[in-house]
């Protein structure tokens, strides 16, 4: 609870502060999951376990069905004993799950999954989507968010790869400068479109990369020869996370040895 200890006149003010949280949707959700059913997309966090929540914890402890993949499966075996558990796919309600499934047998698994899902909310049953990192941010299984926004599912957050990567750098990404961002981007972006953010002062965060040889390659042509780039390969895992530090003309082979596996590039800014 919430105690305002305000002048006078600034009483009624905060009374209804008061008022707006306790009847706000977050207050309305944490009621919901009370109940203990409900439609959960939980994030286990990025690399070890112990960067997933407590919050995280409770809900998937809590949970009577689980739609996951086979990599959290196996990484949180202690946590899904005894649970029916269901393939999660990957990014089903979404065009990213035809890039490895026919129109067919992606119809088939949707269909399978909204009855399921549908089925045990009736009968006030909780079901968990896993996911890592940051759903919100390039997750595969935002789609469930979508076809089932007449469940009100609740996502449950957790520590991303950016976070992680960014602990991993051990210094401000922001930039320098008057008008110092930084800017979260896929490396499918229009590199023209990364120049001008670049030019503007903003460190450049690039996700979903596949290829460093083919990305840098189309860098060069608008980025110069000693531009700064960083890298941080596996962010999270206290085992096998790596940071590496170059320029656009000699990443590729500093990093060589390191990019066999999810990574973050960094393209600081001049400015």
């Amino acid at each position: 609870m919430l105690i305002f200890n305000l002048p006078c006149r600034n009483r009624l003010f905060g009374a209804s502060i008061l008022l707006m949280m306790l009847c706000s949707p977050l207050s309305l959700q944490a009621q919901t999951q009370k109940t203990g059913g409900g439609l959960f997309l939980v994030s286990t966090g990025t690399g070890d376990i112990g960067h997933m929540t407590q919050r995280a914890v409770e809900i998937i402890q809590g949970a009577d069905i689980i739609f996951t993949m086979r990599q959290p499966r196996e990484k949180f075996e202690h946590l899904l004993d005894g649970k029916e558990i269901h393939d999660a796919g990957h990014g089903l309600f979404q065009s990213l799950a035809r890039r490895d499934l026919s129109d067919a047998d992606a119809d088939v698994m949707e269909n399978n999954v909204r009855a399921i899902i549908r089925d045990a909310i009736a009968q006030g049953k909780r079901v968990v989507i896993l996911d890592n990192g940051d759903p919100t941010l390039y997750g595969p299984h935002m789609g469930y968010v979508k076809e089932f926004h007449d469940l009100s599912p609740v996502i449950i957050p957790g520590m991303s790869s950016f976070n992680a990567a960014n602990a991993a750098m051990g210094r401000s990404v922001i930039g320098s400068g008057r008008h110092a961002s930084i800017t979260i981007t896929s490396a499918r972006t229009e590199v023209e479109n990364l120049r001008k953010l670049a030019d503007a002062g903003s460190t450049l965060v690039i996700f979903m990369n596949r290829n460093l040889d083919e990305f840098t390659d189309r860098l060069q042509p608008h980025f110069a020869p000693d531009t700064a780039i960083s890298i941080v390969t596996h962010a999270g895992d206290s085992g096998r996370e790596q940071v590496t530090h170059g320029t656009l003309s000699n990443i590729v082979e500093k990093a060589a040895d390191r990019i066999h596996g999810p990574h973050i590039i960094y393209i600081w800014s001049s400015l």
